[in-house]
């Protein structure tokens, strides 16, 4: 399964590709609230926030529970005794695919950074 982040979807979104509608149609591609928040506070009009609500329909959905909390700061810590500070989004996007066994398909360098931290995060 792959975790898709926000700047992918918003690429899509704006200027899809063959390229990328070829990974959504081949794969199990997910995403995660942090992913959803962000693309909805992104919107400028009540289309678009229509629009990017039917994209969420055709994707799998990665929650997070309660326990997964403690779990995603004590991640965050991990990497700030590594010396990384990264985004939060950023690191409970990466928490939740190493959790689910998930690659992360992103443009976003801070998760080349986390991966030098943290071998078990895979990236598309």
């Amino acid at each position: 399964m792959i975790l898709v982040d926000t700047n992918i979807l918003v690429d899509f979104f704006n200027k899809p590709s063959l390229e990328q509608a070829k990974v959504f149609a081949e794969n199990e591609v997910a995403i995660c609230g942090v992913v959803e928040a962000e693309l909805l506070h992104g919107a400028t009009s009540e289309k678009q926030v229509k629009m990017i609500k039917n994209m969420f329909t055709g994707l799998k959905y990665i929650d997070v529970s309660a326990c997964d909390w403690i779990e995603i700061g004590l991640f965050l810590l991990r990497l700030r005794k590594s010396g990384l500070a990264v985004p939060f989004a950023d690191a409970v996007i990466a928490y939740l695919a190493i959790r689910d066994n998930c690659s992360v398909w992103t443009r976003d360098k801070h998760f080349s950074l986390i991966k030098e931290k943290v071998q078990e995060l895979r990236l598309f």
